[in-house]
């Protein structure tokens, strides 16, 4: 029995969510601290035989939590029980906020649209600091504005708010009119820092729910005449942005008229310069390999620069490969006049590992397109998948796939993906070797880790609870879920404090949540789209 009134409990179980739902972007300390408020509020609130009994004859939640326990079942396997055991302790959201939540005190519809509103509110304050560092710091990375949590992360919490608030506007009629304005410039907002942080993922995760969400509504509700024009609307948006990825394709991949067969073959003062004609890799459009002289470059550097010539830079990239990248992006040749047509400020710029003068303008979506093209261009030249993060993703993932083949069915254990894949990348001789890089997909993450049947159990934890509580056509979990699916393409979306907790946090919410009742209103949370 309790030592404080009901009440009491009520009110810290409901601060413990608020200040979660806040922290997710702002604080992996508050983060914790919150759900051991929760937990402890739980326990000290007593009635555990009753909670107990609730948890486990909800079928939904107790399936959601076979995520947990197939963890469990994986130490059979293990053989690093240390890692195994800290696995356990970063998943422990998976156990321990399905059964609070879904046996803890109901809130009513205002009190769950606060903790949305307070989690929307720090995915705001998050990404004003962030917005303040870039416009105040000497930021070469744009992923270097994020201080609380990843990039990755905070894109995703941007991603499930756009769509929190569009419920908000257009379902929901708890808000007076001049507030759903404030959402939908809050909207506008977090797509425009979307495209600001240069967010691949997040935008693309964005356009992808969308569209899923609009199919949904349009096949439940439309008419037949909206059906025909959303379907050519949708045809004409899609070609739309095709035409356009094809219009900057063509003038990234456009290339300076040369003719390789009359190349000076030394330079002013006499020395030869090195022409590589079989590489063809290009910064705006302009050869690489075409008029380095690495004597000059090495001579004029090193007198201009505090960093040697044979070091590295801030990205850990070799000086030389950032000085020819970035010279010949500017259409200058790679020797004594060349690097001594560049200002103090790019000197600086290429130290901190800038190699294009286009990269010194962040917040640029069709420069971070370039950047991409770049990064694919040269891993089909070169085969290194060092470039960026999307080549090194490809050699990921094919690894990954090796692994996995090699441990079909009962997988390598929990707890021992990071090592077993760091000697897998050894054995093979990967250029990503050393780098302590993971799978980056968590459907293969889990596929490695359990193997086909544990991955089948993952699948069937997923899709089960919603199915069962016929969520799938509900717009708001339908929207979340599908951001979640997406993350997990490209992201070990529940390999972190972060990522897992942001995962479970949302779908209890959504799933488990239970809610106070008025029998004279409607206030079912649900938003079921009707059949026509």
């Amino acid at each position: 029995m309790s030592v404080l009134k009901k009440e009491y409990h009520s009110y810290i179980y409901i601060l413990g969510l608020l200040g979660l739902a806040v922290s997710l972007t702002l604080s992996l300390y508050v983060m914790s601290i919150a759900q051991f408020v929760l937990l402890a509020n739980w326990l000290l609130e007593g009635n555990l035989a009753y909670k107990l009994r609730s948890f486990f004859r909800n079928k939904p939640v107790l399936v959601f939590t076979g995520l947990y326990f197939l963890h469990l079942a994986g130490l059979f396997c293990t053989y690093d029980i240390s890692s195994a055991l800290d696995e356990l302790r970063i998943k422990l959201p998976l156990l321990a906020l399905p059964l609070i939540i879904s046996t803890s005190t109901p809130l009513t519809n205002r009190t769950l649209n606060v903790v949305f509103l307070f989690h929307i509110a720090g995915t705001l304050i998050s990404g004003l600091i962030s917005f303040y560092l870039f416009h105040t710091r000497n930021i070469t990375d744009i992923r270097d504005i994020f201080i609380f949590i990843s990039h990755i992360r905070y894109s995703l919490n941007v991603c499930v708010d756009i769509f929190i608030l569009l419920y908000f506007i257009f379902y929901k009629n708890s808000f007076k009119v001049w507030m759903k304005f404030v959402f939908a410039a809050i909207v506008i907002w977090l797509v425009y820092f979307l495209f600001f942080m240069e967010s691949f993922t997040g935008i693309a995760i964005v356009l992808l729910t969308s569209v899923a969400m609009a199919v949904l509504f349009v096949i439940k509700k439309a008419s037949q005449a909206y059906k025909i024009l959303f379907f050519t609307v949708l045809i004409v948006s899609f070609a739309g942005a095709s035409l356009y990825l094809h219009s900057v394709y063509k003038d990234l991949a456009t290339s300076v008229p040369i003719d390789t067969s009359k190349l000076e073959q030394y330079t002013s003062h006499g020395n030869r310069y090195l022409h590589v004609k079989e590489n063809k890799q290009k910064d705006n459009g302009n050869y690489t390999w075409l008029y380095v002289c690495d004597k000059e470059l090495e001579e004029a550097w090193n007198k201009r620069s505090k960093i040697r010539y044979d070091s590295i830079d801030g990205k850990n990239s070799p000086v030389r490969f950032t000085i020819i990248r970035y010279l010949t992006s500017k259409g200058v040749k790679k020797d004594f006049e060349g690097l001594n047509s560049i200002s103090s400020e790019e000197i600086s710029y290429i130290e901190k590992g800038i190699a294009n003068v286009n990269d010194i303008k962040k917040g640029n979506f069709k420069n971070r397109l370039r950047i991409l093209y770049w990064e694919f261009e040269s891993y089909i030249i070169s085969n290194d998948p060092r470039g960026g993060t999307m080549t090194q993703r490809l050699e990921l993932w094919k690894e990954s796939l090796a692994l996995y083949k090699n441990h079909f069915w009962l997988g390598i254990g929990t707890g021992d993906v990071k090592n077993v894949f760091a000697a897998k990348l050894v054995v093979d001789n990967s250029l990503l070797r050393g780098s302590g890089l993971r799978p980056h997909n968590q459907y293969l993450t889990f596929m490695i880790e359990f193997g086909i049947f544990g991955f089948l159990f993952f699948m069937f934890c997923l899709f089960y609870p919603a199915l069962k509580q016929r969520k799938m056509t509900d717009f708001l979990y339908a929207s979340f879920f599908v951001i979640a699916l997406l993350s997990m393409f490209t992201e070990d979306t529940l390999e972190t404090q972060a990522g897992v907790t942001f995962f479970v946090f949302f779908s209890c919410l959504m799933l488990f949540l239970k809610k106070q009742e008025h029998p004279k209103k409607n206030t079912n949370f649900e938003i079921n789209i009707p059949d026509k």
